[in-house]
């Protein structure tokens, strides 16, 4: 039997709401996110709060420390007798988040979302590996097959850190953030035919302003704020390797005057660019 390293989070919320608890990871008691459980919590930084988050002030990092597997418990804290499910009416089509992923050694991101009936009947299930690295936030989308007509009654996630033939590696880590239910694309990444840049926001920016741009192929990346004379002011990607995808960057502007800023994507020579506004 292979060892693999995997941190998993387990959902434990009680709500009779349809939605994922904690969704954005911005809730945290006792070293976890709230309505959520790391099976492997007693060693210490196996899962952690980060500062560094798609939006908001926090995200869920999980981090490698080289042991071998944990096997995923729970409690009986749904609307039927499944352990750690949370009630969710209904079928969703896809589970979409964000991820950043730093691999050691051929480490990846797994992605599990099981959905069941009130009498625990299999309803659906979906499942994606993340396998790139991405030092951005990206996108991502698991989307669900159902295989069974019962009524869809709760859903589990688990989220694991895992490496496909050894311990994972020291080094490696994967941050999750802003978990949601939405629409089915093809695979990890939504289906991209051109290199878009979307509107910077919040416009005005305060403080932090976010680029949103996607890219169809693998990519060399370039991102920078110019002012209107032309001047340079932040380089904030400078020749990134991307993979095809969806990617958010915040950009920090508090060091930037108000008055009128141009962002600039360079996508493999080509130039896109969106205007937007400071105001400190």
């Amino acid at each position: 039997m292979k060892n693999i390293l995997l941190f998993v989070l387990t959902l434990l919320g009680t709500s009779a709401m349809a939605q994922i608890p904690d969704p954005d990871f911005e809730n945290w008691s006792g070293g976890e996110p709230v309505g959520w459980s790391t099976v492997n919590s007693s060693i210490p930084g196996s899962t952690t709060q980060s500062g560094n988050a798609h939006s908001g002030s926090y995200s869920a990092q999980l981090n490698s420390v080289q042991i071998a597997t944990f096997y995923m418990g729970g409690s009986v804290l749904s609307a039927n007798s499944s352990t750690g499910y949370f009630y969710n009416a209904g079928s969703p089509a896809a589970l979409h988040g964000w991820y950043m992923l730093n691999s050691v050694g051929g480490d990846y991101i797994s992605i599990d979302a099981v959905d069941v009936c009130a009498n625990d009947s299999a309803h659906g299930a979906g499942a994606e590996s993340i396998t790139t690295s991405s030092s951005v936030w990206k996108e991502f989308t698991v989307c669900m097959t159902y295989a069974n007509s019962c009524p869809g009654d709760s859903f589990s996630i688990l989220i694991w850190l895992t490496n496909p033939a050894t311990y994972t590696n020291a080094g490696s880590y994967a941050r999750i953030d802003d978990l949601s239910f939405g629409s089915c694309v093809t695979g990890i990444d939504e289906v991209i035919n051109n290199v878009s840049l979307e509107s910077v926001y919040p416009n005005p920016a305060r403080g932090v302003c976010n680029v949103i741009y996607a890219v169809p192929a693998e990519s060399i990346v370039n991102l920078d704020i110019y002012d209107l004379s032309g001047r340079r002011v932040l380089n904030v990607l400078n020749g990134s390797y991307q993979s095809p995808g969806r990617y958010k960057v915040p950009v920090d502007v508090n060091t930037l005057t108000n008055g009128m800023y141009l962002c600039t994507l360079v996508v493999n020579g080509q130039a896109f660019n969106q205007k937007f506004v400071i105001e400190n």
